[in-house]
């Protein structure tokens, strides 16, 4: 049985991740914005998981893709899997000082950080949600 109203109310929180990752992009908090684009990842990949009755633990991206590929039957995408490694470096990087040996993660990140952050995320985000379709249009057909 799918959770409809489960899986929306993390999806929509994926999105507005993803929104307030450009806002901050666009304000020149790009540590920030990498963080949400982070964000926006995870939360779109736990509504599935969430709506599909696995449920999660957990934060790591490559982790949490391989709970999905089990999820929809198949191996993710290898572009996609390769943008869920790159946005999982920033769940730690961007937020906390003693990542790095000096300085503060806004000085170790820059607008084509950001950019390419969302991008990844956006597409997670695009992935999952087709999966989502699949996975509704499937289970109709099968009731």
């Amino acid at each position: 049985m799918l959770d409809h109203d489960e899986y929306n109310r993390w999806h929509q929180t994926a999105e507005h991740n993803l929104t307030s990752a450009r806002i901050l992009a666009d304000a020149g908090s790009h540590d920030l914005a990498c963080f949400h684009a982070e964000m926006a990842a995870q939360l779109a990949i736990k509504g599935l998981l969430h709506g599909t009755g696995v449920g999660t633990k957990g934060h790591d991206l490559v982790e949490l893709s391989n709970a999905l590929a089990d999820v929809i039957g198949g191996d993710l995408p290898k572009r996609l899997q390769a943008g869920l490694k790159l946005l999982s470096r920033h769940y730690i990087s961007s937020r906390y000082p003693d990542a790095y040996p000096a300085g503060t993660p806004g000085e170790h990140y820059g607008a084509e950080d950001a950019d390419t952050a969302i991008s990844e995320a956006k597409a997670v985000v695009e992935f999952v949600s087709s999966c989502w379709g699949q996975l509704t249009k499937a289970h109709e057909e099968a009731t």
